[in-house]
């Protein structure tokens, strides 16, 4: 298992680094390779510990049930912040997307703690 760099070209010819974690391995003759992006997190323990805030952070807005989604506008009429109410059919699909986000971060923050159990 190894972290490997990735110089990415953005758009206006900015240039981001991006890491990814490598774990080589041989099936039959083929050499294959799991990767999981790190995305800016240089290290290995960097990303966990930063994973697992964030999926903390995700699992309490997921237990907030549907119907008492709000949200936060800014107001230029009244020069303030507004918060209302999601409607049922916006608050079920920012769940969906939640979820769906939710699933693969954790998908990839469990693999990267058995490769790096592995490795030790």
């Amino acid at each position: 298992m190894f972290v490997r760099k990735r110089i990415i070209s953005l758009k206006k010819g900015e240039i981001s680094e991006r890491y990814q974690v490598v774990e080589a391995y041989r099936k039959g003759n083929k050499v294959r390779q799991n990767v999981i992006s790190l995305g800016e997190y240089e290290s290995v323990k960097e990303a966990l510990k930063n994973w697992e805030i964030f999926l903390r952070r995700m699992e309490k807005d997921l237990s907030v049930p549907v119907d008492e989604y709000m949200e936060i506008r800014y107001s230029r009429l009244f020069n303030t912040l507004v918060k209302s109410r999601v409607p049922l059919k916006t608050a079920l699909k920012r769940r969906m997307k939640l979820l769906k986000k939710y699933e693969g971060l954790k998908s990839n923050y469990l693999r990267l703690k058995k490769m790096s159990c592995n490795k030790k």
